[in-house]
């Protein structure tokens, strides 16, 4: 009698064999479609896990557990289905976005909160006497019909900026960045985490 451990133990020592003689192998995936449909907060956990606050354990890099829960170092503001007016195209200039019967645009608008072009805010969690950081809003180009802002021409076909995610920008204190406040906060900090351990 042929079990099927048997069988997968005979499949595996053929494929190895085949291994040897021909020092190739091929491989055939299957996959099945998911018949599950997701409704309400299911979308949500299964579409953007990061966003949830849900508790989660961390390992440190001493190897000790540490408690907590997941959250975005950036407060972010996303606009699906965005039919915007007015935006930039590559080079900076302001433009009028046709949104009329004959040409519309439409995009999910994902970009970080509150940020003006004088100053971006920090990121929350980050060490800021080891690090400067910075919510940086990024972009991507997409064609839409565009004319200058202001006037009465045609409008015409150029790539508009939209943005598409908020990241977090890191950049690490060394050399002559790293002020001596900033050289003593390490310190203490440093100093305080051989106390606690």
């Amino acid at each position: 009698m042929i079990t099927s451990t048997t069988f997968f133990h005979f499949f595996l020592a053929q494929i190895f064999y085949g291994l040897l003689i021909s020092g190739t192998v091929g491989y055939v995936v299957v996959v099945q479609p998911s018949t599950h449909l997701f409704e309400g907060e299911e979308i949500v956990k299964h579409t953007r896990p990061h966003v949830m606050r849900t508790p989660t354990k961390f390992i440190n890099e001493k190897g000790e557990e540490v408690s907590g829960t997941v959250e975005e170092p950036c407060a972010t503001k996303i606009l699906p289905s965005y039919r915007p007016r007015w935006g930039h195209i590559a080079n900076g200039s302001q433009v009028e976005i046709q949104q009329d019967e004959v040409s519309n645009f439409v995009a999910t608008f994902v970009q970080c909160q509150a940020e003006t072009n004088e100053s971006r805010k920090s990121c929350h969690g980050v060490q800021h006497h080891t690090y400067s950081s910075e919510c940086v809003t990024i972009f991507e180009h997409r064609t839409a019909n565009v004319r200058m802002a202001n006037t009465a021409t045609d409008f015409f076909e150029a790539d508009i900026r939209v943005p598409i995610m908020c990241e977090c920008r890191l950049r690490k204190f060394v050399g002559k960045d790293a002020t001596p406040e900033k050289k003593l906060l390490k310190t203490l900090s440093q100093l305080e985490d051989f106390m606690l351990h």
